[in-house]
C-alpha cells in the first residue's frame, strides 16, 4: 500500500512539473484584482483571453503556452492570467476595450493597453516570445507605436508595425488617405507601398484604389496578374459586404468595373456567407445543401487551391451527419485537383488520405498519409505528429 501511496504521489508531482513548465496563469477572481496585483508587483499583465471553438486559440493552449521557454520568459517577466473570453469577467473586459474574441493583450497596472498578440500567430512559440519582448520595448510596443502616429509620423514603417498589431483600427482610412497623399508615383508603385495597399486598402471610392485601377497594367508587369486580380476582387467584395450589411445601394463608376472579376467577388461572397450559416446551422440539411451548391458555383468559376482544400475537410468533417456520400465524392475530385496544382503540400495530401479512407480505399489512403508525413518531416512540421497518429489509426482500422 505504501508503494503504491509513493507511486501516486510521484506521478502527481510529475503531472504538477509538466503542467508548470509553461506559462503559470495565476487564479484570480476578477480584473480589478489582476490590476492591483500588477501595481503591487510594478510589472505588466499578459491577459489570455481564450476561446475553446477557435483552432487558434486552443493551440496556444494546448502546446505554445506549455512550452517550457515561453513559460520561463513569460513567468519571469509578466503577471499571467486567463479568462474564459466568452463568459464573465472575459465580456466585461470585451466590452472595456471594445474588442472581440479570443484577445491576447499586453497591459500596465492603470489598464491601458501597451501591446496586443494576434493569435493567427501562435503556431510559433519564437514569434509569441519576440512578441512578449516587444511589449516590453518602450520603443516597440504597440503604445509607443500609437503615440508616434499620435504626434504626425506617417511613416510607412510605423503605419505597417501598427497595422499589424491593430488591423482594423478606426483610424484606418485617415492613415491610409495620408500616406497615400504624401507620396509620388514611383512610391506608389514600390514593394512597401503595395504590400500597404494590399494588405489593408478595401474602399473602392479610395483615390488609390482608383490610381491602382487605372494603372492596372503596370501594377500587373511588376507585381503579377493573379496578385493584382486577387486585390480587385478584394476591394469588390468588400463593396458587396458593405452593401449586404447596410442594406444600401452603392454605386461603382463603369472606367472601375471589370465585371468577371466582379462577378468573382459576388460568388465568392454568396459561398463564404453560406459557409458562415452552416457554421452557425451546422445540423440543418437546407444549410448544408445551400453551403455545398455555393462551393460549387464558386468553384467552377475560380480554381482555388486553398478552399478546395478547406472546404473538402469540411465535406469530410461532416458529409455523416447528412449521409451525404455525393459530396464525399466531390470533396475527393476537388481534393485530387488541389494535390496536383500544390503536390509537395501536406496538409492538401493529408486532406486527400481521409476522404479516400472513408471512401474505402484504405490502402491508397495510407499510402497518401505516410507521403503526408514524410513531406511534414522534411519540412520539420509539428504536423508530422499528426500524421504519425492518423497513420496508426488508419492502420488499426485496417486489421
Amino acid at each position: 500500500m505504501r508503494i503504491v501511496s509513493c507511486i501516486l504521489i510521484l506521478f502527481l508531482s510529475l503531472e504538477l512539473y509538466s503542467q508548470q513548465k509553461g506559462i503559470i496563469f495565476q487564479e484570480e477572481s476578477t480584473f480589478e484584482s489582476v490590476l492591483n496585483k500588477a501595481q503591487k508587483e510594478n510589472k505588466i499583465i499578459f491577459l489570455d483571453g481564450y476561446d475553446t471553438s477557435c483552432p487558434y486559440s486552443r493551440n496556444l493552449t494546448n502546446n505554445i503556452f506549455r512550452k517550457k521557454e515561453v513559460g520561463d520568459f513569460f513567468n519571469q517577466n509578466f503577471i499571467n492570467v486567463s479568462f474564459n473570453s466568452k463568459g464573465g469577467e472575459g465580456i466585461k473586459i470585451r466590452q472595456r476595450y471594445g474588442i472581440g474574441y479570443p484577445f491576447y493583450l499586453y497591459l500596465n497596472s492603470k489598464g491601458e493597453i501597451i501591446h496586443l498578440y494576434d493569435e493567427d500567430k501562435s503556431a510559433d512559440a519564437a514569434v509569441l516570445i519576440e512578441n512578449a519582448k516587444d511589449a516590453l520595448s518602450a520603443s516597440k510596443n504597440f503604445k509607443a507605436i500609437k503615440q508616434r502616429i499620435a504626434d504626425g509620423d506617417y511613416s510607412i514603417s510605423t503605419i505597417t508595425s501598427y497595422l499589424h498589431l491593430d488591423p482594423q483600427p478606426a483610424n484606418l482610412d485617415t492613415l491610409l488617405n495620408v500616406y497615400f497623399q504624401k507620396i509620388d508615383n514611383d512610391k506608389k508603385m514600390s514593394e512597401q507601398s503595395w504590400k500597404l495597399f494590399k494588405n489593408w486598402l478595401i474602399d473602392v471610392d479610395n483615390f488609390q484604389f482608383k490610381y491602382f485601377f487605372k494603372h492596372r497594367t503596370e501594377f500587373e508587369q511588376k507585381f503579377g496578374k493573379k496578385e493584382t486580380n486577387k486585390k480587385i476582387v478584394a476591394v469588390y467584395k468588400a463593396f458587396i459586404e458593405h452593401e449586404h450589411l447596410t442594406h444600401k445601394k452603392g454605386n461603382i463608376s463603369v472606367e472601375f468595373i471589370d465585371s468577371m472579376l466582379f462577378k468573382e467577388a459576388f460568388l465568392k461572397f454568396e459561398y463564404i456567407s453560406a459557409m458562415d450559416s452552416f457554421k452557425e446551422n451546422s445540423k440543418n440539411n437546407m444549410v448544408w445543401k445551400t453551403y455545398i451548391q455555393k462551393a460549387k458555383d464558386y468553384l467552377s468559376y475560380k480554381l482555388d487551391t486553398d478552399e478546395l482544400c478547406y472546404l473538402s475537410w469540411k465535406i469530410y468533417e461532416n458529409y455523416k451527419t447528412f449521409n451525404d456520400i455525393n459530396s464525399l465524392k466531390l470533396a475527393r475530385d476537388w481534393s485530387f485537383i488541389s494535390i496536383q496544382s500544390e503536390p509537395d503540400n501536406s496538409l492538401y495530401i493529408d486532406t486527400y488520405a481521409h476522404i479516400l479512407f472513408d471512401l474505402g480505399y484504405k490502402r491508397e489512403a495510407i499510402t497518401y498519409e505516410e507521403k503526408a508525413l514524410k513531406i511534414a518531416l522534411n519540412n520539420k512540421d509539428d504536423f508530422s505528429q499528426f500524421c504519425k497518429n492518423e497513420i496508426k489509426k488508419m492502420k488499426c482500422k485496417s486489421k
